[in-house]
């Protein structure tokens, strides 16, 4: 072994053989070798802390300010207004309101007027509104017309007549002269709902509509009822902007 060894080789501690200097593993004796470790000297500070007693800047620099913290949130804010103003602005809104349900109504009554109708060649309507209203009121004026109760049998006469013509109502009242008081005798309650409807034909005057109809019968002071399914052709006429029955025929 060379008793001069080179900047770049290192004796191995384990075999004594010249190895290179930066080396891990010795070839030789094949040994982990131990590293030195750097020791890194921290630089002086060029200057003493800014602010402190030594420092002998002419101009030291100022501290440097802490940071603000940073959120997302909004720097709260205290308005203060009068009364005045925020009452206008609630005013403003409820009219605004108020003008757009007002509009909205004129709308759909001006859409279901009869002199603005769409027909097909055939005169039958085919407005979505018109046909809608048509099959609504079928629905109400089957449930007042075929409902009536021992107890309320008067009233629920005069709400039915309301909705017949004249002519269909002789025939109502020649009916319930014979079911009326067979209803006060047993305490009969029947009770309509109608299920659903079919419009068959629909014009300006007129309209037919098929009904499916459940009526429930109860007796008064028994717990049994008493479930009939009807389907019902009714057949209704315009009088006075209205909707009503001029004939009625279950099946």
């Amino acid at each position: 072994m060379s008793e001069t060894l080179g900047p770049d080789e290192k004796v191995c501690p384990f075999c004594a053989e010249v190895i290179r200097a930066a080396a891990v593993k010795c070839r030789y004796c094949h040994s982990d070798l131990p590293v030195d470790p750097e020791v890194e000297n921290e630089a002086p500070a060029a200057f003493p802390a800014a602010g402190s007693a030594h420092d002998i800047r002419e101009n030291p620099p100022a501290p440097e300010a802490e940071p603000e913290p940073i959120t997302l949130l909004p720097a709260p804010t205290l308005e203060i207004e009068p009364d005045g103003p925020v009452l206008d602005r609630v005013t403003q809104v409820l009219l605004a309101v108020c003008l757009v349900l007002a509009l909205g109504i004129a709308g759909l009554v001006w859409s279901a007027r009869t002199d603005d109708l769409q027909t097909a060649g055939n005169g039958q309507v085919t407005s979505t509104t018109y046909r809608s209203a048509a099959m609504s009121a079928a629905a109400a004026n089957a449930k007042a017309v075929l409902s009536y109760g021992y107890k309320t049998l008067a009233e629920d006469e005069k709400a039915a007549r309301e909705v017949l013509t004249p002519s269909f109502a002789a025939k109502y009242a020649a009916v319930m002269k014979d079911a009326g008081p067979k209803a006060t005798s047993a305490k009969l309650t029947l009770k309509a709902s109608v299920e659903a409807t079919s419009l068959i034909s629909l014009k300006k005057g007129s309209a037919r509509v098929l009904l499916f109809v459940n009526t429930i019968t109860t007796k008064a002071g028994s717990k049994n009822q008493q479930l009939n399914q009807n389907r019902v052709l009714m057949e209704m006429t315009r009088k006075d902007g209205d909707w009503v029955v001029s004939k009625l025929t279950p099946f």
